[in-house]
């Protein structure tokens, strides 16, 4: 949830939608008058229309996590994140983050085959996946911009965190895969903790996303 606020919120749309909403309830008002009617009704029409903004977003963002464990949608929308790349998508770096993420759609993939009831967060385990991958990016497109040596080893340092936690990422859904084909033995106390795993994962490359964007926040503000 948090995760979807700050994507929200890195859309120039969105705050064109509030300035708009903000500008058209003030001029509402001076024409009525600052009367409770104008004011009442003024105040319904931007909360729903800023409503009606956010749901589309996180109907939008919810139809992607439901695709993700289709093979074709999930590359899909790791070929959307590469195309900001241009010629460097051949970077060593970014081919093997996107080995990394193609291997741990696989595994979530198989692991959904066998135990269904882990599919919501192995959806959402994807979802915080293609966020680490676009901050590669960022990180990698930054770098080619930055002259200044105090941003570039900051940058250098957002890039590493992002790659050492896709590795992770893999190679724990890779352990949780091995768990659940151990799993069809029939032992429960390993099942039962398939979902703490999981939730684990998803916490913790969504701290290293908003940890890379609160320390590029306050770059910016240097």
């Amino acid at each position: 949830m948090i995760l979807f606020w700050r994507r929200a919120f890195h859309l120039p749309q969105t705050y064109l939608l509030i300035i708009g909403a903000i500008l058209g309830y003030i001029s509402f008002i001076v024409v009525l008058g600052i009367r409770p009617f104008p004011i009442i009704i003024g105040g319904l029409i931007v909360l729903g229309m800023i409503g009606i903004w956010f749901q589309q977003l996180w109907q939008f963002q919810s139809n992607i996590r439901a695709n993700l464990l289709e093979i074709d949608s999930f590359v899909n929308e790791l070929n959307k994140i590469e195309q900001n790349l241009g010629h460097k998508s051949s970077l060593p770096e970014w081919q093997q983050v996107l080995k990394w993420a193609k291997e741990s759609q696989i595994f979530a993939h198989r692991i959904s085959t066998k135990e269904s009831i882990l599919t919501p967060d192995l959806l959402e385990t994807l979802y915080s996946i293609l966020g680490l991958l676009s901050q590669v990016v960022q990180a990698i497109l930054a770098l080619e911009q930055i002259q200044t040596e105090t941003y570039r080893t900051l940058t250098k340092k957002h890039l590493q965190t992002s790659c050492n936690r896709l590795q992770e990422t893999h190679h724990q859904l890779q352990h949780l895969h091995d768990q659940v084909v151990v799993s069809s033995l029939d032992t429960f106390t390993i099942k039962a903790g398939l979902p703490y795993h999981l939730r684990g994962i998803i916490a913790d490359n969504q701290t290293v996303i908003e940890t890379i964007i609160q320390d590029a926040a306050k770059g910016e503000s240097v």
